[in-house]
């Protein structure tokens, strides 16, 4: 088997696919500790063992809602912010999931096959070609959206801190980008 056969290209795609998406969950969890008022690379804190021990995202996803509901700092004018990025965080989940659970299938072409993924595979709807097929070019499109989500994330992050008298240090690595504060006017909101 070589590195250039269609399926194995396949393969590497979902597989950066998913690391993209691991990072945006990677940097949810520093939303949270920062939240809480711990350093991002506070690796070893309770706190930021327990949410990586919440498998669920949507669990993860309530229990910073939650956290922005609760404190003085952020209850007046970040929950309006987290519920835009909370909406497009799970719209984006679900596309993960198209990529993390999948069959690869071909399909004649014309005179060639194509290799694609069908999400959640069923025989009846293979075979209607009824549902989701992904290519390659799909698969590295959803690759660079989640990316992009993982900035956006990260905004949070930056406003979060701010709005808890954090030092940058605290919430962001040393050639991250600097993003506006999602209150100012014309801001990325989510």
């Amino acid at each position: 088997m070589s590195d250039d056969e269609p399926w194995v290209r396949l393969y590497a795609a979902v597989g950066e696919c998913l690391h993209a998406w691991s990072i945006v969950e990677a940097e949810l969890t520093t939303l949270f500790v920062v939240m809480h008022e711990r350093a991002w690379n506070d690796f070893d804190h309770p706190l930021r063992a327990a949410f990586e021990a919440v498998i669920s995202l949507e669990a993860r996803l309530g229990m910073i809602k939650a956290t922005a509901e609760a404190d003085a700092a952020l209850r007046d004018s970040y929950p309006a912010h987290w519920t835009k990025l909370q909406s497009k965080l799970l719209k984006s989940y679900r596309k993960r999931h198209e990529v993390a659970h999948f069959t690869l299938v071909g399909r004649i072409r014309g005179a060639s096959r194509t290799h694609l993924i069908r999400p959640f595979f069923k025989w009846k709807d293979f075979n209607d070609q009824a549902g989701v097929e992904l290519d390659l070019k799909q698969i590295e499109e959803r690759k660079v959206a989640f990316y992009a989500l993982t900035e956006r994330v990260r905004q949070h992050v930056q406003h979060v801190g701010a709005k808890k008298g954090l030092t940058p240090s605290h919430f962001a690595q040393a050639g991250h980008i600097a993003y506006p504060d999602l209150d100012e006017a014309g801001a990325t909101d989510c």
